[in-house]
């Protein structure tokens, strides 16, 4: 009798083990970690930027008094950087490619983060406009 539920408890155990290693290792969205906002200065090399980013607040949190402050970031760009055009609506996006050189003062961008370095931009989406008549 005492083995039985040994040897019951023990196949539940590593039942329930195998079960949270398989959940862990495929379930899940891939977490992006990136930021939106404008340009605020970009460097005459071209090797970097600033952007004005607004702190987002948190889900059913009751709205602050005053609205937060922008804050500013600087973001580094290097060969590997790939850069894009976003124009259209949700669901019919078209990218473009585009240069380094084409992210100027002014103009809305995602910067996607380099893994393990959030000051390294890895992707960066500069946000094309229609102008309004």
């Amino acid at each position: 009798m005492f083995a039985w539920r040994s040897l019951t408890t023990a196949v539940v155990i590593i039942s329930l083990a195998a079960f949270a290693s398989t959940a862990e290792a495929g379930g899940g969205k891939k977490k992006l970690h990136a930021a939106h906002g404008r340009v605020t200065d970009v460097a005459s090399d071209g090797s970097t930027f600033t952007m004005e980013v607004r702190p987002h607040q948190k889900k059913n949190a009751p709205a602050p008094a005053t609205p937060p402050t922008p804050i500013e970031k600087k973001f580094k760009v290097d060969k590997d950087t790939k850069v894009e055009f976003v124009s259209g609506k949700k669901g019919e996006r078209t990218f473009t490619p585009a240069a380094v050189s084409d992210i100027q003062k002014g103009s809305h961008i995602i910067v996607v983060f380099r893994k393990g370095q959030a000051d390294v931009a890895d992707k960066v989406v500069i946000a094309k406009h229609k102008k309004k008549q």
